[in-house]
C-alpha cells in the first residue's frame, strides 16, 4: 500500500526535521520544505494528503498564508502550528484574496516543535477534517 504523503514547512531545521519524524512514524511519506519556494512547489506537483506550515518565516512573515493560499487551490488540507509562548494547531477559515483567519483547535505543546508535538498535530488536524471520511465518500462518488 502506498503511503500518503504529507508536507511539513518549517525555516527551522531541528523542526522540520522533527516534524519529518512524526509524519514517517505515523507511517506517512514525508516531505519537508524550509522556505516558500520549495513549499510552493511541492505543493504545486505532489498528490499531497495534508500539510503542517508555521506561518511565519525568516524574511518573510506572509510565508504561512501563501502556502494556506497555494493548498485552498489544490483542495489541500492544511493547518498552522504556531510557537509563541504555547504552540498551537490553527486551521484556516473565511479565507479571501486579501485575507485569511485562522480558528484555533488545540495547544499542542508548550516548549518546542518536537516529534510528539508534531504527531499531535498531524492526528487533530486529521480528525479534525475527517479525512478519512471525506475520501470513502469521495470513492463512492467516482
Amino acid at each position: 500500500m502506498k503511503k500518503k504523503k504529507v508536507l511539513i514547512v518549517d525555516d527551522q531545521l531541528d523542526n522540520l526535521i522533527s516534524g519529518m519524524e512524526a509524519a514517517k512514524d505515523l507511517q506517512f511519506e514525508p516531505l519537508g520544505a524550509s522556505s516558500l519556494k520549495d513549499a510552493i512547489e511541492i505543493i504545486k506537483k505532489e498528490d499531497l494528503y495534508l500539510v503542517l506550515t508555521d506561518m511565519a518565516m525568516e524574511g518573510n512573515k506572509d510565508a504561512g498564508i501563501e502556502i494556506v493560499k497555494a493548498c485552498y487551490k489544490k483542495g489541500i488540507p492544511v493547518g498552522v502550528v504556531t510557537m509563541r509562548r504555547v504552540i498551537r494547531l490553527f486551521i484556516p477559515e473565511g479565507l479571501s484574496s486579501d485575507s485569511l483567519e485562522l480558528i484555533k483547535i488545540e495547544t499542542i505543546g508548550e516548549e518546542e516543535k518536537d516529534v510528539n508535538v508534531w504527531k499531535k498535530a498531524f492526528q487533530r488536524l486529521e480528525k479534525e477534517v475527517n479525512l478519512e471520511e471525506g475520501l470513502a465518500t469521495q470513492k463512492k462518488t467516482l
